[in-house]
């Protein structure tokens, strides 16, 4: 790999510290980058996005090739560009834009009668456990702080330790949701 004249651009820099033969750089790039690609398809990145992310890392290798630092690999440079790329993705990946036609915009009164049939429907489903599992429920999501800390305690005293206590809500509140949800399906449907 030879030094790059000075005149040439950084991405000609580049392919030229690929090789000096222009037909064996581009086989090299077309190589990288299907070995970049793989990299990001192992990752678990979508296609939509693995030509973007390919296009970052080969242009920060451009820069790193631009500023004259010494690497005699230029696939492990590229691969290790590009772990930093996904690294740096997934810590703060890119927003999604959204457009006007995604979400339309609920009318103002929509939201309220939403609410209120849903707590509808929430009393309703309650009523219709047994007392035991209504009370249960009732009593585990009363309070605040504190209070509901006490509560709880006792509760899991009740029912054998805190752990069949969670377990005994986590299948009501699962029974409740079903239930709430077919309600409002029916009400709204």
């Amino acid at each position: 790999m030879s030094s790059p004249s000075p005149d040439q651009t950084p991405f000609e820099k580049f392919l030229r510290w690929l090789s000096e033969d222009p037909e064996m750089a581009a086989k090299e790039y077309e190589r990288i980058r299907k070995r970049v690609d793989r990299f990001f398809m192992h990752k678990g990145w979508p296609d939509r996005n693995r030509d973007s992310l390919f296009d970052i890392t080969v242009d920060r290798v451009v820069k790193i090739v631009d500023r004259g630092d010494q690497y005699s690999s230029p696939l492990a440079l590229c691969i290790g560009v590009a772990v930093n790329v996904d690294r740096e993705k997934r810590k703060k990946p890119d927003p999604e834009p959204i457009g006007e036609r995604d979400f339309p915009a609920p009318e103002p009164d929509d939201d309220k009668v939403l609410q209120e049939q849903r707590l509808l429907c929430m009393e309703q489903c309650l009523d219709e456990l047994p007392k035991e599992d209504r009370d249960l429920m009732i009593n585990y999501h009363e309070g605040e702080g504190r209070a509901r800390i006490d509560i709880r305690k006792q509760l899991a005293d009740e029912y054998g330790g805190s752990n069949p206590l969670r377990i005994k809500v986590f299948r009501l509140r699962a029974s409740l949701r079903t239930c709430v949800n077919g309600c409002l399906a029916r009400a709204t449907g």
